[in-house]
This record gives C-alpha cells, sequence and structure tokens, in this order.
C-alpha cells in the first residue's frame, strides 16, 4: 500500500545525539480488500506524542448527512461568553403563553448558541489542521527545527484537548 507524508515513520536519537529517522511502520492489504476499496491509502501523520507517527488509512466511501441534534457542549461553560449568549438570546423576545414562550425561548437560545460556537470554536479545527501542516513539512528537516516542533506539538495538544472535549 503506498503512502502520502513524511517518508519515516519513526525518529530516535543514538547515546551521540545523533539523530535516527526509519521507515518502522506500514500499511499492508490483501486483494480482497483492494477489490472493496480500490482507493483507499495510507498517511503518515506528523509525530505528535510519541516518536513513532500515526498512520491513518483512508478509505473512499459515501457519506450521508445526518442532521445533527442539538448538544450543550460541556466546555462551553468554561468561556464567560456563553453565560452572556444565554442570557441575551432567553431575553430577546417577550412571547405570550408559558409554553409558546418557553419553547420560542429554547429555539433561539439553541441558534445563538450554535452561531456563537461556530464562530469562535471552528478556529480550533482550522487551527489544528495549520498546526498539523506546519508540523509535517518542519518534521522533514528534524535537527534544524527541533525547538519550533516542541513549541507546535505543545499547541497542537493544547488545540485537540479543546476538541476532544467537542
Amino acid at each position: 500500500m503506498g503512502f502520502q507524508g513524511n517518508a519515516y515513520t519513526w525518529k530516535g536519537h543514538r547515546a551521540e545525539g545523533v539523530l535516527i529517522q526509519e521507515r518502522l511502520d506500514r500499511g499492508l492489504i490483501n486483494s480482497s480488500w483492494q477489490e472493496v476499496w480500490p482507493c483507499s491509502v495510507a498517511i503518515h501523520l506528523p509525530y505528535v506524542g510519541s516518536d513513532h507517527c500515526p498512520i491513518l488509512i483512508l478509505t473512499e466511501g459515501r457519506q450521508e448527512k445526518v442532521s445533527r441534534l442539538f448538544k450543550f457542549e460541556a466546555y462551553w461553560v468554561a468561556d464567560p461568553e456563553c453565560g452572556k449568549v444565554i442570557h441575551r438570546s432567553w431575553n430577546m423576545n417577550n412571547w405570550r403563553g408559558i409554553v409558546t414562550c418557553w419553547s420560542k425561548k429554547q429555539r433561539r437560545c439553541r441558534y445563538e448558541l450554535r452561531k456563537w460556537s461556530r464562530g469562535k470554536y471552528s478556529n480550533a479545527m482550522l487551527k489544528t489542521e495549520k498546526l498539523t501542516a506546519e508540523l509535517e513539512l518542519l518534521q522533514r528537516d528534524w535537527e534544524e527545527n527541533e525547538r519550533r516542533i516542541e513549541q507546535i506539538k505543545i499547541e497542537l495538544n493544547e488545540t485537540q484537548g479543546q476538541e476532544e472535549s467537542f
């Protein structure tokens, strides 16, 4: 199976500090797999928390779009803006009738929270993609970029922590 990304899947240092890089990890497929997923590819992702790079196997397939249910995300609570969004959306209009009022306020609040979250937290995904791409480039010349690589790994772990909470 072919691959995309860095040619090396493992890195280490000898006692003298000499960097060693090897392609130890591989993706293997058989003819049955190839028949079912003819466009599959192995992608060597950047090293983040290990001396081995993760390998992602992508297969081609249809993904049906499913409308997502609204979920209040736990990490929103830590953000002071969240309470303001809820308060503002809940007090937006004065509808008549208890049931009508409650359901409309709830719908408005859900809408405002989604809008706020997309504007604020979609940047975490973009930041992760940007950091991952930069890390991949820097890891091609590890010795020159070792300090920057460590900085990016720290930033990436923080950003991925946000995404994981999501």
